[in-house]
């Protein structure tokens, strides 16, 4: 049986719409993408960081498995910080990381994860530390805390 080109067209785009969607939705589906960049030094995933304007507070979390610290704990580490330094002006946290269009299994996330609402800031744009450093009316950082 002949298709013609707009059949074989629709097929592929209905395909490729279908493979974004389950990428994005169905968990195991979404391991795919993951699997093709396991092994590799340079993987499409990037360390998320985090970092205030100035720098006073910046955390990261690893890229495809999330070594370090996962948002629950980002989320709560900048909180304290926040909680302690009330005199700061150096307390919105920006994302450091930029959406990535080709990473189409991270749609979803893009919409649904609160890192995602952060502004961004290039990098190179944070500025130098605050002179003086705001004191901080917390004690000084502990190994379970050690970002205080």
């Amino acid at each position: 049986m002949y298709m013609t080109k707009t059949a074989r067209k629709g097929k592929w785009v209905i395909g490729t719409v279908l493979f974004v969607l389950l990428t994005n939705v169905f968990a195991p589906v979404r391991f795919i993408p993951a699997m093709l960049t396991l092994g590799l030094e340079t993987s499409l995933w990037d360390p998320m960081e985090y970092s205030t304007l100035h720098g006073n507070f910046q955390i990261q979390q690893d890229g495809i498995i999330v070594k370090s610290y996962p948002w629950s704990i980002v989320s709560l580490y900048f909180n304290d910080y926040k909680a302690c330094r009330p005199t700061s002006p150096d307390t919105v946290l920006y994302r450091l990381y930029t959406l990535k269009p080709y990473q189409f299994w991270d749609y979803l996330n893009y919409f649904i994860r609160p890192q995602w609402r952060l502004p961004y800031l290039p990098p190179d744009q944070i500025q130098p530390p605050l002179n003086p450093r705001p004191p901080s009316i917390c004690p000084e950082s502990t190994p379970d805390h050690p970002l205080r």
